[in-house]
């Protein structure tokens, strides 16, 4: 079978079309993903001033556990991330 010029960028378009839906799909999945995250999130979120939970622990700079209930009544910040 011998392919046209004209058959072969029709196959081109078709597939391109596929392609690009494809993609648009997986974009959209990510778009709800995110905006459903972001509302539980808005939901449940701590205010400034809101107290941690007992028993939640952190760990400092050394990896030794540190319970933030020893921060009780002192104005802290935490830093989350890599400290090196």
């Amino acid at each position: 079978m011998k392919l046209t010029p004209i058959f072969i960028v029709l196959l081109m378009t078709i597939f391109s079309g596929l392609l690009s839906a494809k993609q648009n799909t997986k974009q959209n999945n990510q778009r709800e993903f995110v905006d459903q995250y972001n509302k539980r999130f808005e939901k449940q979120k701590p205010s400034i001033g809101d107290s941690v939970l007992d028993g939640v622990v952190a760990f400092d700079e050394l990896g030794k556990p540190f319970p933030l209930a020893r921060l009780k009544g002192k104005h802290s910040v935490i830093v989350f991330g890599c400290l090196t």
